[in-house]
């Protein structure tokens, strides 16, 4: 029995791994293509053409074939897309948002990872409805300012075959190795509603084999194509609050982005305005620990990749950038001097007495494995201890492998963290083991660590089938078994849970969640029921989840529904209300809505309800393009009650 299942994972790996990456060569061009969306006949001759897309669950060609093409000169990369269909009236677009994701929409992608790193988290891509509508993902994080992001171009056009998009991102959007003759990765990815197939040029299988990316070889990088290395973003916010100590304020500060090529970014912050940002609120399902929540912060988003020491799948965040609620000056140097080696530094500094500093360094050893040294400082009234980590990676066909110490110095007090872990990954499949230890002191004042003074392993499996049977378009499942112990060997929990959802073709998803744990010798059970109705469409979207049992031996019920409307162009709604009935009733409501006024303008508002408490904001803002941003903003998004608040915020970028 044992001969024969490892006889199928070796056949399982061989199918994922016995192919080359596709190659495209380099061709220039010196009369750069009429962003537009109409290929015109010859326009794209200079252009490498590739053909031959294939459905990504099935590897076998695509039922609606799609052809794309690609060049460059020393400002810009040039991609076209021309996507058959042989129902042209069916094509399906939405989103007129920048930005916005498109869901259940035809769309065609171009990624890019210049460094060719095999890491998902360098590459960039751009996204382009049927509509025209863009969005972007940008390689390491950026903040959302369009000047520090970089503007680039799409149009579309529907025919009687189809319809084509033509699109152009300039090379200063891009970190990239500069000078002849580079290898890059990159891709070209169509989804089709109408047929439920996503397409591809490379076949990366559902796996995600980044390594799978295709070659684009022989790349003339320009070496720049900067006017300035210098860029400045200034704002003022005068504000009215009654609550506030000052009912009269003036807050003003500056940040500012060098970048002297393509390979080094620099960011100084003075004084930033981190209130009138929205952040996530966490829900109230139960939770025995801490939640990690999205930082949304313009100065923790740009390189954030760069300052991700390792996230909570084993111990926990050693940097969770939301520990540093507001500071006064910060800056963040990162980087990649080379195609195998990056780097970050960040420092923070808050009232002249709170000082915090984060560092990485990241070391690509072959073309998969990788070891990364980093630390996290803290010194000040508020936070004082150190952090020393590394990290090594590494992976080999369908397996991969993690290993993790961490040690805090706080005074003469030491204490350590360490992890161990390995995976196995098909198409369709993943499983993963993981070991970790805690010392009872490991408190990084920077990190979000849980359950310390402790040990524990456990093995996730995952499947999931997005293949069409009849009346099913894609399955999925997941098993989680844990056990945790004291230091000392003690009983401290154990746990086992099962998900499992189908998707019918009506875009109805039904799923059900089972869970039986112990936690320091108390009973919990559960078992749960969930749904979205029209899982592809956020303007008539409706999901819900109900589940019940016992938590620590006393009886529980958790209910939450969520609904997000169009109500007429350019309004949205969205609904969600929830309620945790266990040793009393904790109960949530939150109602947004969103008017877009045109591509520039758009009126936001939100209400929150909990715990007899409620808080409402409404935000008008007009920006998204070069120049001068408005912002006018009654109350306060991030309270916990409603402020009697005006504040009226101008961002001017140069």
């Amino acid at each position: 029995m044992k001969a024969a299942v490892g006889l199928l994972l070796l056949a399982l790996s061989a199918g994922a791994w016995g192919q080359n990456p596709p190659e495209l060569p380099f061709q220039a061009t010196s009369t750069p293509p009429t962003i537009d969306g109409n290929l015109e006949t010859g326009e794209w001759a200079a252009a490498s053409q590739v053909t031959g897309f294939i459905d990504i669950v099935t590897s076998a060609a695509a039922p609606e074939q799609t052809q794309a093409w690609l060049t460059s000169d020393a400002e810009f990369i040039y991609v076209a897309f021309a996507c058959a269909d042989s129902q042209p009236d069916t094509i399906t677009a939405r989103e007129r948002q920048r930005g916005a994701s498109f869901q259940g929409e035809d769309l065609v992608a171009f990624l890019i990872d210049p460094f060719a790193s095999n890491r998902y988290n360098n590459q960039f891509e751009f996204t382009v409805n049927a509509l025209g509508t863009q969005n972007e993902r940008l390689g390491a994080g950026r903040a959302t300012k369009q000047e520090w992001r970089g503007d680039w171009s799409a149009a579309t056009q529907r025919n009687e075959h189809g319809w084509t998009a033509e699109i152009r991102i300039p090379w200063r959007m891009l970190d990239y190795p500069a000078g002849p003759n580079q290898t890059m990765q990159i891709n070209f990815i169509r989804s089709q509603p109408r047929t439920r197939v996503s397409s591809a040029w490379a076949d990366l299988t559902l796996a995600g084999r980044v390594q799978n990316l295709g070659r684009w070889t022989g790349v003339n990088a320009p070496v720049t194509t900067r006017e300035r290395d210098w860029q400045g973003l200034v704002y003022a916010v005068p504000q009215y609050d009654e609550d506030a100590e000052k009912t009269f304020s003036l807050r003003s500060g500056f940040d500012l982005r060098y970048r002297p090529d393509s390979r080094l970014t620099g960011v100084l912050s003075v004084n930033p305005d981190f209130r009138n940002i929205e952040q996530a609120i966490a829900d109230i399902s139960f939770s025995r620990t801490e939640r990690s929540l999205a930082d949304a912060r313009p100065f923790f988003q740009e390189g954030q990749e760069y300052f991700n020491l390792f996230g909570g799948f084993t111990f926990g965040q050693l940097f969770y950038s939301r520990r540093i609620d507001d500071f006064d000056q910060g800056v963040k140097v990162f980087g990649t001097p080379n195609d195998r080696l990056s780097y970050g530094v960040l420092a923070t500094r808050e009232d002249g007495r709170q000082t915090d500093v984060v560092t990485r360094v990241a070391q690509r050893i072959g073309s998969l494995d990788s070891l990364s040294f980093f630390s996290t400082l803290s010194d000040g009234p508020v936070r004082s201890d150190a952090m020393v980590g590394t990290q090594y990676t590494m992976e080999s066909g369908s397996w991969g492998g993690t290993v993790r110490l961490a040690r805090r110095q706080n005074g003469s007090r030491t204490s350590g963290a360490a992890a161990v872990g390995f995976e196995y990954s098909v198409p369709r499949f993943f499983v993963v083991y993981k070991a970790d230890t805690v010392d009872a002191d490991f408190r990084p004042s920077l990190g979000l660590i849980n359950f310390q003074g402790t040990r524990r392993h456990y093995i996730y499996s995952e499947f999931s089938d997005p293949t069409i049977r009849g009346g099913i378009h894609g399955m999925s499942g997941s098993v989680f078994l844990e056990e945790r112990q004291t230091q000392s060997g003690g009983a401290f929990s154990k746990s086992a849970s099962f998900d499992g959802s189908l998707l019918t073709a009506q875009d109805l998803r039904l799923g059900i969640s089972l869970v039986t744990s112990e936690f320091q010798g108390l009973p919990s059970r559960s078992a749960g029921l969930f749904f979205t109705i029209n899982e592809r469409n956020r303007f008539s979207r409706l999901n819900g989840f109900i589940n019940g049992g016992v938590i620590d031996g006393d009886p529980s019920r958790y209910t939450s529904f969520r609904a997000e409307q169009r109500l007429a162009p350019g309004l949205d709604m969205s609904l969600g209300w929830q309620q945790l009935d266990w040793r009393g009733k904790t109960e949530q409501t939150q109602l947004s809505m969103g008017y877009e006024i045109n591509a520039y303008q758009s009126l936001n508002g939100r209400v929150v309800w909990q715990d007899g408490e409620s808080n409402a904001y409404l935000a008008f803002r007009q920006g998204g393009r070069e120049g001068l941003d408005v912002y006018f903003i009654l109350g306060d998004a991030n309270a916990e009650r409603t402020r009697n608040r005006a504040a009226l915020k101008l961002v001017w970028a140069f």
